[in-house]
């Protein structure tokens, strides 16, 4: 539970700056939390559950930046800045629960894909993804396929959300 045991130098503290301060992409990442599989009554589906918790709290998040968006419209108006830092939430919360879920390592989708798939498919996923998905992850920055595919996906589910919090 303490976040200070999750800061990676580089991911959380280097490259957060440099984005800061030369005005470019502001981008990171954290240290994996520990996993105890052997607590695991069931492995797989332990491993499956595991990984799907952070986009699962990031998608819990979104809904609950929209029942925020919905109260504020209500009490201050469609012109306040409130809204703004709400919809950031709800699209902010999508974007990452989405991305987390691309199957492609280290993002958490891989776990789900690998121990999602029948064992000797998810062995020889593991064994050609694994060396290469920070990569793969590199590749579909720089080209801007991961901006594409985020957009399809992500941003039309926070529009349904804000939505919700519209028609609520």
């Amino acid at each position: 539970m303490n976040p200070l045991v999750h800061i990676d130098p580089v991911g959380t503290v280097l490259l957060p700056l440099m984005g800061l301060f030369m005005g470019g992409v502001f981008f990171g990442w954290a240290k994996p939390t520990p996993v105890q599989p052997r607590h695991f009554r069931d492995f797989r589906l332990g491993q499956i559950l595991t990984s799907g918790a952070g986009p699962v709290s990031n998608f819990l998040l979104a809904i609950l930046f929209t029942l925020c968006y919905a109260v504020a419209i209500r009490l201050v108006g469609p012109e306040s800045h409130v809204l703004f830092l709400f919809w950031m939430g709800i699209l902010l919360n999508v974007v990452l629960g989405v991305f987390n879920l691309i199957p492609v390592p280290p993002l958490d989708g891989s776990w789900i894909a690998s121990w999602g798939l029948p064992r000797q498919w998810g062995d020889l996923y593991d064994k050609y993804m694994e060396p290469y998905g920070f990569l793969i992850l590199i590749g579909l920055f720089v080209s801007g396929a991961l901006g594409i595919v985020l957009g399809w996906v992500a941003y039309p589910i926070a529009l349904f959300l804000r939505g919700l919090a519209l028609a609520a």
